[in-house]
């Protein structure tokens, strides 16, 4: 799928999934249960390591969505992604579930793009442990041509990984680990 994103022209393979995500706003996410048990599971891998003393850093890890549709030049674009899904809803009893009645929209997509990374922000901040977050670096490759994914799939690029191996390298060597 074919989208512009300054000036350029790139074509993008996104999957429902990672798309359904964007379906969901940060209130919604952080009330669901499925956080709740993201959040309790988090805990109890760091709580483990730090047993151990082992050193404890959280990487966000952004989906092609993530990047790409607060990007895109013509969210208009963007529309024919959303076709053959169904969006996520919280229901009365706190689960994210797919709602085959409501529509996905591509401005409230690109409003979402950044609610779980701003939950996995907090859970750092509150918790101190380091957060290693490529969104903005990958953004700006992005902007000058230079695309973190793969074309056709949506694993990191050459340049992805190299742009999250810098990021973990430069906090690894500023955090005080044990």
């Amino acid at each position: 799928m074919p989208i512009e994103i300054s000036g350029r022209t790139i074509n993008l393979t996104f999957y429902s999934y990672y798309l359904a995500a964007l379906s969901v706003d940060k209130p919604d996410l952080e009330a669901s249960n499925q956080w709740k048990a993201y959040e309790q599971g988090l805990l109890e891998i760091i709580s483990q390591a730090k047993e151990r003393s082992t050193c404890v850093l959280l990487l966000y890890v952004p989906t092609k969505p993530n990047i790409f549709f607060p990007l895109a030049t013509n969210p208009d674009q963007l529309a024919p992604t959303l076709q053959g899904w169904s969006p996520w809803l919280l229901n009365d009893s706190h689960d994210l579930i797919q709602s085959f009645e409501s529509m996905p929209n591509v401005s409230s997509m690109q409003a979402n793009a950044s609610a779980g990374r701003v939950l996995i922000e907090e859970f750092a901040k509150k918790h101190n442990i380091p957060l290693v977050d490529p969104t903005d670096a990958m953004m700006n490759a992005a902007q000058f041509g230079e695309s973190p994914f793969m074309d056709y799939d949506t694993h990191w690029s050459n340049i992805g990984n190299q742009i999250v191996a810098g990021l973990i390298a430069d906090t690894l060597n500023t955090i005080n680990c044990p």
